[in-house]
C-alpha cells in the first residue's frame, strides 16, 4: 500500500515544499548559487535564523530548477525519533517517485547495511532530490543514521540539507572528496541591489546614504530587512524611522527573544548576555567575562552555528550581530546594571593586558570606576598621545563625569591628555601647572606615573610652541621617570619606553646636533619594535631619515627616506603629518644629489602635510629648502621672495637654532650671488656678534650646533670680501666634519688657493673635496657660482684623474655655458650704493639731467656711475643694463609684485 495514502494533514504539511512570501523578491545570484551546489551529491544550506535559507531553497524548487522530482522533509521535535524520521523521508520519496518504487522497504528503528542497500537498490537508476529543511532539530542517533545512508554517495540521489548550524555528520570527508556544495550565511546575505529592490517593492525609497546605512545595521540579514522594512513602512519619513531603528525596539527584540534567544538554550543565552559587552570577542576574554571555562566551546559552537556570530576571518576573534549586540545591552542593561558594570571592569582589565589600550580605557570609563580609569588612562592608554589618529582616546576620557574629582591631579591629568588629543593646545596648558601643584603628593607609584604623563605633555606641547629649551627639559626628565617604572605599574610606558628619547631626539635636530639625535633616534629603537609600528613608525624613521643627512650621511639618509614614503605612498589613506620628516629629508638629499626634479616633488608632498604636522621645525626647513631651490636654479628673485616667507616664521620660533641658522647662511649666499658682498660681511659680522654677546652671558647655556651652516659660508663671503688668505684657516672646522661639511670647506679652500695662484694647493684641496663626496655622490657643495670650480675640476683631472666618473658629472651639471646675455659670472666686481640707486632710475626712462636732479648730484657725476655700471655689469647700452639688472635682482620689487605676506608657521599637534 503505498504511503502517501492515510497520512495526516499535519504530517502532509511537514511534506510540502513550503510557499515562498508574498515579498518574495526574485534573488537570480542565490539561484544560481543553489544551481552549482546541488550539482553535487550532498548540499549543506548552513544559515542562522532569518536569513532566507528556507525560502531560498523552496523558490529555488517551486521555480523548477531541480535536477529532478524533489522529496521535501519539514523536520521538529517530532520526527526526532529514527522511525518516524525514516517513515517520514520514506513517504516523501514516494511520492515524488512513481507509486511503487521503494517497493516494501521499511522505517527502520535504526539504520544498517541491510536498509542502506535496500534504498539504495529501489532508488537506483532515480533522479531525486531529498530536501530536509531545520537538520539542526535532530538528534544525536537519527544523524548517525541520516550519515550512514549518505556515506557512500547514490547515482541519481541529491541530499539538500537545510540548518541554523553544520550538523554532525561527515561532512569533511564529503568536502574532500569533491561531493559537497555549500551555500553558507554570507552567500543568503542580501546585497545592496537587492535590499533596494526589497524597499522598493515594499513601497519604501531610500536615500543612497540611507540605503547604505541600512545595510550596514542589518548586515544583509534577511530577518533584520524585513524588520526595518516594517517599521518604514507609512512612516512619513523613512530616514528618520531608520535612524531610530535598532536592536532596542520591541519588534525587533522581541522576535531575536523568540527566534534566537529561546532556541538557544540557558547556557548559550547566558552566555550571549555576558559576552555582550564588547564588540569584538575571542575565547580567552570570553573565559573572563564569564568565569567559566566551557566559554570558548560555546563561543566555538555559536560561530559554527551562524546564530548571529561570525567569525572574522582566522583571526581566532568574533562579532555579533549589531541588532543582536544591541538587544542584549539594552537587557543586561536594565535587568543587572551591576553585572554590566563588573563585566566592563573584566574586560578593561583584559584588553589592558593584551595590549588593546584604547579599549581598555573605553571599558574602565564604562564600568563607572574612576579609580580603574586613571589607572588604565595614565599607565598605558595615555602613549596613545603619539598616535596618527589620537582624537578617540580624547573623546573617550571626555565621557569621565565633569563633576568627578575636580581638583585630584590625576584626573586632571587624565583630562589634559584627552584635551591634547582634541588639539585643545590651550585647555592642556592650562590644566598642566595644576597638576604640577598637586603630583607630589600622591603616593609611589602612582605619583612617578603621572609626573611622567606630565612631563611627556610638556615636551609635546613645547614641541608646538618650538621651544626648545623647555622640550630638551622635559623630555629629558621623561626619558629618567620612565627608566624606574615596573612594567605591571605602566603597562602602555613598560612597552613605550623609547619614545621619550624620541621627543629629546627633536630637541636636538631642532639646535642643530643631529648626531646625538641620531644616536637617541636608534637608541630608542632598542627597546622593541612593536613601538614603532603605523604612525609612530613613519615619524620616527622619517626623523631618522633628517638625522643622517643633516650629518652628511646621504646615501643612509635616502634609503630611510624613501622606505618610509614608499610605505605612505602604498598606503590607501592621506598622507600622514608625521611623514614630514621624511619627504623633507629626501628633498635635501636629492638636492644634495643634485636631482632637481625629485627634490621639487618631494618639496611638494613635503609641504602637503606640513600643515596640521606635528612640530614646526619641518615647514620652516621645508621653506628654507625652497630658498635653496632658487639659488640652485640661479633665481636670486625666487631666493629673495622665499626668504621674505621664512622671516615671520624662524622670528616666531627662535628655539629652532639650527633653521635661524640656516636662513642667516642662505640670506649671506643670496645677497653674494647678488653682488652685494657688503650686506653679506654685515649679516656675517651681526651673526659672530650675537654669538660672542651669548658666550659673555652667564644667564645663557650655550650649546652651539655640530653643524652650524653660517660657518660653510664663511670661507665664500672671505673669497667675494677679497681675503683669500684667510679661507683655510675659516673652513679648517668644516673639513672636520660630515662628508657634506667636509667637502663645502674644500672647496671653498680651493677656490681661495686658485685665487692666490697656487695651483697645486688648489687641485690637492679640490681632490679632498672630491674624497669626501664622491662615495655620497654629493654635487651641491660644488655649485658656488662662477667658473672657477670647473676649471679647477678640470686641472684635477689633469694632473690626478681619480673620481673620473664623478668629475664629469660635476661638470656636467656645475659648467657655466656662455651666455647669451649678461649672467653672473660676468659681474666683476659690486655695484656701490650710489650705483645701485642709478640703476634703480634706470627703467624709469627719466634723463640724465632728472636723474641728477632727484639724487642731488651733478649730470656728469650721473653719467661717471652709468660708465662704471655699464663696466660691471658688461653691457654697452641703457637698455641691456636694465635687462641685465634685473637679472641680477639689482632693481627694487614694484609695488604691489608681492601678494599679502603668508602668516607665520603656527601652533601644530
Amino acid at each position: 500500500m503505498p504511503r502517501a495514502e492515510g497520512v495526516s494533514p499535519l504530517a502532509a504539511a511537514r511534506l510540502t515544499v513550503p510557499l515562498p512570501s508574498t515579498r518574495l523578491i526574485s534573488r537570480e545570484r542565490v539561484t544560481r548559487l543553489l544551481d552549482r551546489a546541488v550539482a553535487r551529491p550532498l548540499t549543506l544550506v548552513s544559515a542562522g535564523p532569518g536569513t532566507g535559507k528556507t525560502l531560498a531553497v523552496a523558490t529555488w524548487v517551486r521555480e523548477g530548477r531541480a535536477p529532478g522530482p524533489v522529496a521535501w522533509v519539514t523536520l521538529d521535535r517530532v520526527v526526532g525519533v529514527p522511525s518516524r524520521f525514516w517513515g517520514a523521508v520514506l513517504t516523501a520519496l514516494e511520492r515524488a517517485l512513481e507509486p511503487g518504487t521503494l517497493g516494501v522497504v521499511q522505517s527502520p528503528r535504526s539504520v544498517d547495511d541491510e536498509f542502506v542497500e535496500a534504498l539504495h537498490g529501489r532508488l537506483a537508476g532515480h533522479q531525486v532530490v531529498l530536501v530536509l529543511d531545520d537538520v539542526h532539530e535532530l538528534p544525536a542517533d537519527v544523524l548517525d543514521g541520516l550519515d550512514q545512508l549518505l556515506r557512500l554517495p547514490l547515482e541519481g540521489l541529491h541530499v539538500v540539507l537545510i540548518s541554523r548550524h553544520d550538523p554532525s555528520l561527515s561532512l569533511h570527508r564529503h568536502r574532500l572528496a569533491g561531493h559537497l556544495g555549500e551555500v553558507r550565511a554570507a552567500d543568503l546575505a542580501f546585497t545592496s541591489a537587492e535590499t533596494r529592490q526589497l524597499l522598493e517593492d515594499g513601497g519604501v525609497r531610500l536615500a543612497e546614504d540611507g540605503l547604505a546605512e541600512l545595510v550596514r545595521i542589518s548586515g544583509g540579514w534577511a530577518a533584520g530587512l524585513r524588520l526595518a522594512l516594517l517599521s518604514m513602512e507609512g512612516a512619513s519619513d523613512p530616514q528618520r524611522a531608520l535612524r531610530q531603528f535598532s536592536g532596542q525596539q520591541p519588534l525587533v527584540a522581541g522576535y531575536l527573544d523568540e527566534e534566537v534567544m529561546r532556541s538557544l538554550g540557558p547556557a548559550r543565552a547566558n552566555f550571549l548576555l555576558r559576552t555582550c559587552v564588547t564588540d569584538r570577542i575571542c575565547a580567552p576574554l570570553a573565559e573572563i567575562l564569564t568565569r567559566d571555562d566551557s566559554a570558548p566551546g560555546l563561543l566555538r559552537s555559536l560561530s559554527g552555528d551562524h546564530l548571529l556570530v561570525h567569525e572574522l576571518g582566522e583571526s581566532g576573534w568574533s562579532r555579533y550581530h549589531p541588532l543582536l549586540l544591541q538587544t542584549l545591552r539594552s537587557r543586561l542593561n536594565r535587568d543587572e546594571p551591576e553585572l554590566e558594570h563588573e563585566l566592563h571592569r573584566r574586560a578593561s582589565v583584559w584588553f589592558e593586558g593584551a595590549g588593546e589600550w584604547l579599549l581598555a580605557l573605553e571599558h574602565a570609563v564604562a564600568s563607572d570606576d574612576l579609580a580603574l580609569s586613571v589607572r588604565v588612562g595614565l599607565g598605558s592608554s595615555a602613549v596613545l598621545v603619539f598616535s596618527g589618529h589620537r582624537s578617540p582616546l580624547g573623546s573617550i576620557i571626555s565621557r569621565i563625569p565633569a563633576q568627578a574629582s575636580p581638583h585630584d591631579p590625576e584626573l586632571l591629568m587624565l583630562r589634559a591628555l584627552g584635551a591634547y588629543s582634541q588639539d585643545n593646545h590651550a585647555r592642556t596648558v592650562d590644566l598642566l601647572p595644576l597638576v604640577e601643584a598637586g603630583v607630589h603628593e600622591l603616593p609611589e607609584p602612582r605619583r612617578t606615573i603621572t609626573l611622567l604623563n606630565l612631563r611627556v605633555l610638556q615636551a609635546l606641547e613645547a614641541r608646538v610652541a618650538g621651544d626648545t629649551e623647555q622640550l630638551t627639559r622635559a623630555s629629558e626628565e621623561a626619558v629618567r621617570l620612565v627608566g624606574g617604572l615596573r612594567g605591571e605599574d605602566a603597562p602602555g610606558w613598560a612597552v613605550f619606553r623609547g619614545v621619550p628619547l624620541t621627543i629629546v631626539a627633536v630637541g636636538q635636530l631642532w639646535s642643530g646636533r643631529p648626531a646625538a639625535a641620531l644616536r637617541l633616534l636608534r637608541q630608542a629603537m632598542v627597546f622593541g619594535q612593536e613601538t614603532f609600528t603605523g604612525y609612530a613608525a613613519v615619524y620616527h624613521q622619517g626623523l631618522t631619515a633628517l638625522a643622517l643627512v643633516m650629518c652628511g650621511q646621504v646615501a643612509a639618509a635616502r634609503r630611510e627616506a624613501l622606505a618610509v614614503v614608499g610605505q605612505v605612498e602604498a598606503s590607501p589613506i592621506e598622507r600622514p603629518h608625521g611623514s614630514g620628516p621624511a619627504w623633507l629629508a629626501l628633498a635635501l638629499v636629492e638636492q644634495s644629489l643634485g636631482h632637481q626634479e625629485t627634490a621639487a616633488s618631494a618639496l611638494a608632498a613635503g609641504e602637503s602635510v606640513a600643515v596640521g604636522g606635528p612640530d614646526p621645525f619641518v615647514p620652516v626647513c621645508l621653506a628654507l629648502a625652497r630658498v635653496r631651490a632658487a639659488l640652485i636654479a640661479g633665481d636670486l628673485r625666487g631666493a629673495r621672495r622665499a626668504l621674505a616667507r621664512s622671516e615671520k616664521d624662524c622670528a616666531a620660533y627662535p628655539g629652532l637654532t639650527y633653521a635661524v641658522l640656516l636662513r642667516t647662511a642662505l640670506e649671506i649666499e643670496v645677497e653674494l650671488g647678488a653682488g652685494n658682498v657688503d650686506h653679506a660681511l654685515e649679516l656675517l659680522a651681526a651673526h659672530d656678534l650675537r654669538r660672542t654677546q651669548l658666550r659673555g652671558d652667564a644667564t645663557v647655556n650655550l650649546d652651539w650646533p655640530d653643524e652650524d651652516p653660517i660657518e660653510l659660508v664663511r670661507g665664500l663671503v672671505l673669497l667675494a670680501s677679497g681675503r683669500p688668505e684667510q679661507v683655510r684657516a675659516a673652513a679648517a672646522t668644516a673639513v672636520e666634519q660630515s662628508p657634506s661639511s667636509a667637502a663645502t670647506g674644500w672647496v671653498a679652500t680651493a677656490l681661495a688657493e686658485d685665487r692666490l695662484r697656487h695651483d697645486v694647493l688648489a687641485t690637492e684641496a679640490m681632490g679632498y673635496a672630491l674624497d669626501v663626496a664622491a662615495p655620497q655622490g654629493l654635487v651641491l657643495p660644488f655649485r658656488v657660482p662662477g667658473g672657477h670650480v670647473a676649471a679647477i675640476l678640470r686641472l684635477h683631472q689633469l694632473v690626478d684623474g681619480r673620481h673620473g666618473a664623478f668629475v664629469q658629472l660635476l661638470l656636467q651639471q656645475i659648467e657655466v655655458k656662455p651666455p647669451a646675455a649678461p649672467s653672473l659670472a660676468t659681474l666683476l666686481e659690486p655695484l656701490t650704493e650710489r650705483e645701485r640707486v642709478v640703476v634703480a632710475y634706470l627703467p624709469t626712462m627719466r634723463s640724465n639731467a632728472e636723474i641728477a636732479d632727484e639724487m642731488g648730484i651733478s649730470v656728469n657725476t650721473v653719467k661717471q656711475h652709468l660708465k662704471s655700471v655699464h663696466r660691471k655689469l658688461g653691457v654697452t647700452s641703457r637698455r641691456e643694463a636694465v635687462r641685465a639688472a634685473r637679472q641680477f635682482d639689482l632693481l627694487p620689487e614694484p609695488a604691489g609684485l608681492e601678494s599679502a605676506e603668508p602668516a607665520p608657521v603656527g601652533p601644530r599637534d
